[in-house]
């Protein structure tokens, strides 16, 4: 880059508006130039604005209004001898004579320019729909653009405590003030015309934070219009009708349908402006007279993916092209850096979820009719076992023959997806492709990322997709006329049954379709996946899309055709609630509850840390303790916990007095029904009532496959079933003591001495596992190493181990049988089992079988 000069010819400056884009061009203007005269009119009362956090100052995260405001008339004359004239309207341009008309408010004055910028920024954009203008004029329908609109709106919340609001569009700006209304105590609605909230985003990625709102409360309504206002004066409200015939009520409207560029001003002076009446600049910000530049939201700007003009109404561009055009002022061509485009990069936090994105959406690509590919992962925001971590879905979109990356999209908590969507748009500015997100070189410590990001993961999948590994697709449903493949669910028994595969019903799939067969049984049962099959080929779907990954290359080598479900079924939310359902968000009706004179104290399980089923079982651990109509609050970290709770609450008859999600963390409160003279249906009524009663048969004895039996047990008995297990064969091993201590018969020489035993008995047993902790792996097993490299990782992880599993379960009051036929075969007797264990037969388990809803065999 070629040295700045000195410049030795003063120029005068003459900046229009004084917010973003021309606070920085005149700081940048009189740190290039010490000796020009630089002028700024502003027509407000405030330069140098902070609008983007206005919002939070409404939420009182900002709490002190003066932070809001960067800089003063006073402090920008003192520290860059700029000339502030707030109060004052540039009316317009002469170009030819180069000289501006202001008005004061008194007599107008004339002021010459050699340069000057236009940046006066954009307002509010309001449609033409009867009764906005009334409901305007009372204060009770405001935008949010100006410190003005702020404090008006926080005197209307002030004046209507707990009241009621409408938003109209849910935009950026939209989110952001229906997260701080609600955090003032109000309800809040919010309305959208789109079929989503945030329709930049796609579908998919926004959904989570709809549902976030969903979670606290806010009632989103897409796909309606706003027909009519109606203002009543007299009962200080507005009513706002819709196109679907409903009137909602509220005490005031916040409008945030989107804004305009300020450019009236521009246009009454000739210059050129696009469709959208933005003004059309080079790179250099300077508009079709070369000594008028334009820069901030009224100027369109050079957008890269792919190369355009667009209008991107964002303050990280407006600050940019202000500081560029500033140095054109002094350094013309040659000296300047030409403003290379931006990619629209943008992120919103609404409460605990957070969503942007960088460059083109797959809406966009499609809009654009472009030949492009997806790829859709998710992982999470730092190593998963270090405590915080939560999932991140990253969507990139790239250029399906050279793999240039196109865009990307992100949504997670609030650690990690700005990071994320940072690096992918400086991959955008630095021409990268999908197979060079592979071999990013990313920070990593366990608080921070992992070893294998989010970033790099999406680089893998896209490397896979596009070297012919896998062949995703993102919907259930065939498409093109083509048949309807078998659905083949790789996840546990458990995951499956509690999580299913959407039905049809639900935008997925009718139930024939579908068939659940762990990834670790798979090997075993392709002849079976053949036949199931057919010609229709195979689509494979796990949660995240990765283990279905993995299954897609067995089936494929064992030459079936076959596809996988890209992003997993989190990625398919078909259905998204527009408000809680009432006894779910609200404190209990039952009118029993206000005539307890003396409240019993409220005990508080603090879960944290606890994976699926663990929080549900320690509740119901808890359950005995409460009295009557006491309560207990209860905290987990489980993601699934938010649902979990509600489940087990209508399982085992308790009234949920609330739940919430806060800052990452699921806080729910529970009540034990007040005696009302009827007695209370006994444990076993509510099991028979639930439905959860289960039968297992413990066929394997391979630690991972006897875990999921005994999480499956543990948590059936939590949501109020009866669970008997039958151990067979090698699953016996399980159940072997490892010592005395919990032997029924315990005596010197344990097992191998045991005077019943034969010579071939003694044998076979001194082969086997001998309890929990000698089981082997079904898959990993590297000599003993897998088992041990599980069991530290769940270590880490704070995941449950198959010794506290087992004490759970007996706990808990699962039956716990072993056949005793497979003992002799095995010659194992009855003093080598662990305390507790019943023996039985096939009648004693088709008994059982019988009585339960759900057989299961592991």
């Amino acid at each position: 880059m070629t040295k700045m000069p000195k410049i030795i010819n003063p120029l005068k400056v003459v900046i229009v508006g004084g917010v973003a884009g021309g606070a920085t061009a005149a700081a940048r203007a009189r740190r290039v130039s010490e000796l020009s005269k630089i002028t700024m009119f502003e027509r407000g009362h405030d330069i140098s604005v902070a609008s983007c956090g206005l919002p939070y100052h409404v939420a009182g995260e900002i709490r002190d209004r003066s932070r809001l405001v960067m800089a003063t008339p006073e402090h920008l004359k003192n520290t860059l001898n700029v000339d502030v004239k707030v109060g004052h309207n540039v009316e317009s341009i002469d170009r030819k004579n180069k000289t501006i008309s202001v008005s004061t408010g008194s007599s107008p004055m004339t002021v010459p320019y050699d340069k000057l910028l236009i940046a006066t920024g954009a307002s509010a954009l309001i449609p033409p729909i009867p009764g906005l203008q009334d409901a305007a004029t009372t204060g009770r329908l405001l935008a949010m653009r100006s410190l003005e609109d702020m404090d008006n709106t926080i005197k209307l919340v002030k004046s209507a405590p707990g009241g009621r609001c409408v938003i109209v569009g849910a935009g950026f700006i939209g989110l952001e003030m229906a997260e701080a209304l609600q955090h003032c105590g109000l309800k809040v609605t919010v309305i959208e015309f789109q079929n989503r909230v945030m329709p930049l985003l796609d579908y998919e990625i926004v959904a989570p934070v709809q549902e976030e709102m969903a979670i606290k409360g806010i009632r989103v309504m897409t796909s309606n219009k706003v027909v009519a206002f109606h203002d009543d004066p007299a009962h200080k409200e507005v009513t706002v009708e819709l196109a679907s015939g409903e009137r909602i009520v509220a005490d005031f409207v916040i409008q945030s349908i989107g804004v305009v560029p300020e450019s009236s001003l521009a246009q009454a002076a000739g210059l050129e402006v696009d469709a959208r009446k933005a003004i059309i600049v080079n790179p250099y910000m300077q508009t079709s007279d070369p000594d008028v530049y334009a820069a901030g939201d009224v100027a369109s700007t050079p957008f890269c993916a792919p190369p355009r003009q667009k209008w991107l109404p964002l303050g990280g561009p407006a600050n940019r092209m202000a500081r560029i055009a500033a140095d054109h002022m002094f350094l013309g061509d040659a000296l300047t850096d030409p403003y290379r485009g931006s990619f629209g990069t943008s992120i919103v936090r609404v409460f605990d979820s957070v969503a942007g994105k960088t460059g083109l959406s797959e809406g966009d690509c499609i809009a654009q009719k472009l030949d492009y590919a997806v790829s859709t992962i998710t992982g999470p925001s730092h190593a998963s076992y270090y405590p915080g971590s939560y999932p991140i879905t990253l969507k990139v979109v790239y250029d399906k023959s050279s793999g240039k990356l196109l865009g990307a999209q992100a949504v997670g908590g609030l650690d990690g997806v700005d990071k994320r969507l940072d690096v992918i748009a400086t991959a955008l500015a630095g021409g990268l492709t999908i197979d060079d997100l592979a071999h990013l070189d990313l920070a990593y410590a366990p608080p921070f990322g992992s070893a294998r990001d989010v970033v790099n993961t999406v680089g893998f999948f896209g490397l896979n997709e596009r070297s012919g590994m896998m062949a995703p697709i993102e919907s259930l449903a065939p498409t093109g006329g083509a048949k309807q493949p078998l659905v083949l669910d790789v996840r546990d028994a458990m995951t499956a049954s509690v999580h299913p595969v959407p039905g049809a019903d639900e935008g997925g799939v009718a139930g024939e379709h579908v068939v659940n067969i762990p990834i670790e049984e798979l090997r075993a049962r392709v002849d079976e996946i053949k036949k199931l099959a057919g010609d229709r080929g195979v689509l494979t779907v796990c949660n995240l899309g990765k283990t279905s990954y993995f299954a897609s290359r067995v089936l494929d080598a064992h030459g079936i055709h076959v596809s996988c479900l890209a992003g997993g079924l989190t990625m398919l939310r078909s259905k998204i609630p527009t408000v809680l359902d009432e006894p779910e968000a609200h404190p209990s009706k039952n009118p029993l509850i206000k005539s307890a004179a003396q409240p019993a104290p409220t005990p508080t399980l603090d879960l944290c840390g606890l994976a699926c089923p663990g929080p549900i079982m320690a509740i119901r651990k808890a359950l005995p303790t409460l009295a009557s109509g006491q309560t207990l609050t209860v905290k987990a970290s489980d993601p699934g916990f938010f649902n979990d709770f509600k489940s087990f609450c209508r399982v085992n008859k308790l009234d949920v007095i609330s739940v919430n999600k806060a800052d990452g963390l699921i806080t729910g409160q529970l009540m034990k029904p007040v005696a009302t003279g009827v007695a209370a249906p006994a444990p076993s009524a509510v099991a028979e009532a639930g439905g959860n009663n289960l039968a297992l048969v413990v066929f394997s004895g391979e630690m991972d496959k006897v875990m999921a039996a005994f999480v499956l047990a543990n948590g059936a008995v939590a949501m109020g079933g009866k669970v008997t297990m039958f151990f067979t064969f090698w699953g016996l091993n399980a159940l072997r003591c490892q010592g005395p201590d919990n032997c029924p018969m315990a005596q010197d020489g344990v097992n191998m001495k045991h005077p019943s035993k034969s010579i071939m008995d003694r044998m076979l047993t001194s082969m086997l596992p001998k309890g929990p902790d000698s089981l082997p792996l079904s898959n990993l097993q590297m000599h003993g190493l897998g088992p041990i490299a599980m069991k530290m990782q769940m270590g880490m992880k704070n995941l449950p181990n198959l010794k506290g599993l087992m004490k759970d379960a007996q706990e808990g009051g699962v039956r716990m049988v072993a056949c005793t036929m497979s003992m002799d075969a095995l010659g194992v007797h009855e003093s080598e089992l662990i305390k507790g264990v019943e023996y039985g037969g096939v009648a004693d388990f088709l008994e059982a079988a019988g009585n339960a809803k759900s057989t299961l065999f592991i």
